[in-house]
């Protein structure tokens, strides 16, 4: 039962595990709509999701390159 009421834990970048870093992500109510604008075209005209979105901007909080090239080309692909 706990598992149903569990929330995911809100830690700074420099504080995700590296073994967690394929499953961060930020809120979409907490990216700046001026990053959402600059992430969206990254994905190419097809299918991408707010999940897609969220994971982007978080490798970016990362600063991790090779997750974020691989969450934009993840999206890319369902294109």
């Amino acid at each position: 039962v706990d598992r149903l009421f569990a929330v995911d834990p809100e830690l700074p970048a420099f504080a995700v595990p590296d073994n967690q870093r394929d499953d961060v992500y930020v809120p979409i109510e907490k990216i700046p709509q001026e990053n959402k604008d600059e992430i969206i075209p990254l994905f190419g005209t097809g299918k991408w999701t707010t999940e897609d979105i969220q994971r982007a901007f978080a490798a970016y909080q990362l600063r991790d390159k090779k997750l974020f090239d691989r969450v934009v080309s993840e999206a890319r692909a369902r294109n």
